[in-house]
């Protein structure tokens, strides 16, 4: 897994665990690097609604594109942590 495939994913859990239903790319993650992750099998793409900081859904209401945590994600996820953790000790 490469810094930027685990820096979406870091990225997807933490907005999952705040509420969010899933994370847009942008400017600070990239398409390409969550496409990879999509073709690895750790995202999914999911239609979602944009929301402002607050978790408030825009007016109006729109859909963009976006991408949510798979069970294989979250468990590639838990691997690379423990092994950053190792290589970090």
């Amino acid at each position: 897994m490469t810094n930027n495939e685990f820096d979406v994913l870091e990225a997807v859990a933490h907005m999952e665990s705040c509420g969010f239903t899933g994370m847009f790319t942008g400017r600070r993650y990239r398409r390409r690097d969550a496409e990879r992750c999509v073709k690895a099998g750790w995202l999914e793409p999911k239609m979602l609604v944009a929301c402002d900081g607050d978790g408030f859904h825009l007016e109006p209401e729109r859909e963009r594109g976006g991408y949510v945590l798979t069970e294989a994600g979250r468990q590639a996820l838990k691997r690379e942590r423990a092994r950053r953790e190792q290589v970090s000790a």
